[in-house]
Formats: C-alpha cells, structure tokens, sequence
C-alpha cells in the first residue's frame, strides 16, 4: 500500500479500513515552498466502503488529499501540465523516502524526501464525476 512509508499511515489504514488507496487517483497539483517542501494534491472518486464517521453525513464522490515532503533531498520532474491520472509509488530509501508519479510519456517526478506527512484528506463533490 502506497501509505505503508508515509507519516501517520496507519491513520489513514484504520480510517478507510486498509481500504484507501491512490491508484488511479489525479494529481490536480503540486508546488515547491518553504525552502525544502513540496505538495502534492491528489482527487480520486474511488470511495472505500468504511469511511469515518463525520463523513457520512455529507454528500460526496470524491476525495482530495494533500501530500507533503519535507527536507527534499532530490526532485527531479518533467511535463507541460498536471490533472493527469497516476498511481502513485511510494517506498524507504536509505535516506529518506521516494515517491515516483508517471503518466505515459506526459508527466514525471521523482522525489526523495527526509519524510512525507498527510497533510490533509477530506471529502468533496467534484462536478465532474456526476
């Protein structure tokens, strides 16, 4: 699972029942800040079955989660654009951790960071998937 090196992984397991997962998820957008930080933001409209309790009292069919890398110790990345589908790969290096993000031969980023942090997960209606 891509949250297995993430900081408070296992929240996010025990939220959505080991059931979360970002294959296929969009990357809508990214940014470098703060001398050594990068966020990446992700949508994806695969709603696990087990979803937490204040959830549930709204409407939604997509969920928006916003990934930060602390202390980047190497980022290398190529495209034109974003809003593009992906599966995210993350996995430990000796160093820190590595997140690998492709899609075909239009987008590419690598980074390996000191840490990466769930900076936030939350629910929304995306007017797109209707």
């Amino acid at each position: 699972m891509c949250f297995d090196f993430v900081q408070d992984g296992e929240t996010i397991k025990q939220m959505f029942n080991n059931d979360f997962s970002l294959d296929g998820a969009e990357l809508e957008s990214f940014g470098f800040y703060d001398v050594s930080k990068i966020w990446l933001r992700f949508a994806t409209k695969k709603i696990p079955k087990t979803v937490p309790d204040e959830w549930k009292m709204q409407k939604f069919n997509g969920i928006s989660i916003v990934l930060t890398l602390s202390n980047i110790k190497k980022l290398s990345f190529q495209g034109r654009r974003v809003e593009l589908d992906c599966s995210p790969i993350i996995n430990k290096v000796d160093d820190g951790v590595i997140i690998t993000i492709e899609h075909k031969n239009e987008f590419y980023l690598v980074c390996i960071a000191e840490v990466i942090d769930i900076e936030s997960i939350e629910p929304y209606i995306d007017i797109r998937w209707r």
